[in-house]
């Protein structure tokens, strides 16, 4: 089966899409922002008398982001800069996956409004006067100004997830365990390489049908890096 989707996908000349991710470089990047937020917590009660600022915040929680949700969220952006790119606008894009919960859904769909708009929800910052002895909060608005030709408001026009377990679904199945398989038996040097990149789909059935956002992905690649890819 595997072999005759990969025929019918070049037959057609489809375009394919994907994004990966270490998992190792995600709990690295997660655990390097725990660290820096304990240091600034440290310097900050350590101004003065050691009593820290007046206004005390909750405690950072220890919660690393879903694989899941990055995953879609890398994908969706680098489909959005694909359209940016080929001038479109107004596209409304259907995403078909099996059945998963709620918060998922909420998430992806936060995710890809961000990315697409130019401003952010507002943020509620909550804390404990202690001086007062009481609650207060404030909120931030935060606006990007992006150059037009950083700018992705209006590319998509609607956002659908669609639930269900198709031909689709399974291909894209087929095509992401395929993809899964190249990277894992990669030879010792390039094992914990970049994922998004040229080099990285070289020896793949579909590498003519895989679209690569230039010759690598300089920033999640990056931030993502593997801990034991070489410097």
């Amino acid at each position: 089966m595997r072999n005759e989707l990969f025929t019918t996908i070049k037959d057609a000349g489809l375009l394919c899409f994907w994004y990966a991710i270490h998992v190792g470089g995600l709990h690295a990047n997660h655990q390097m922002l725990v660290n820096l937020s304990k240091e600034f917590r440290e310097k900050v009660l350590a101004i003065g008398d050691g009593a820290g600022p007046r206004i005390k915040g909750g405690s950072p929680r220890d919660k690393p982001k879903s694989m899941h949700v990055e995953l879609f969220s890398k994908l969706f952006n680098h489909l959005a800069v694909f359209l940016k790119l080929h001038g479109q606008q107004g596209v409304k894009v259907e995403v078909r996956i099996d059945q998963v919960d709620d918060i998922f859904v909420k998430n992806i769909k936060k995710s890809a409004k961000e990315f697409l708009s130019d401003s952010r929800d507002p943020i509620k910052l909550k804390g404990f006067d202690t001086v007062e002895k009481k609650k207060v909060s404030q909120d931030y608005e935060i606006k990007i100004t992006r150059p037009p030709e950083l700018s992705f408001s209006g590319i998509v026009s609607d956002l659908n997830i669609k639930f269900c377990n198709d031909g689709l679904v399974l291909a894209a199945d087929v095509l992401a365990n395929s993809l899964n398989h190249l990277f894992t038996n990669r030879t010792k040097d390039t094992l914990y390489t970049s994922l998004n990149c040229k080099d990285a789909i070289v020896g793949h059935p579909l590498a003519a049908c895989l679209n690569v956002l230039g010759e690598s992905d300089l920033i999640d690649d990056v931030i993502y890096r593997h801990p034991k890819a070489s410097t």
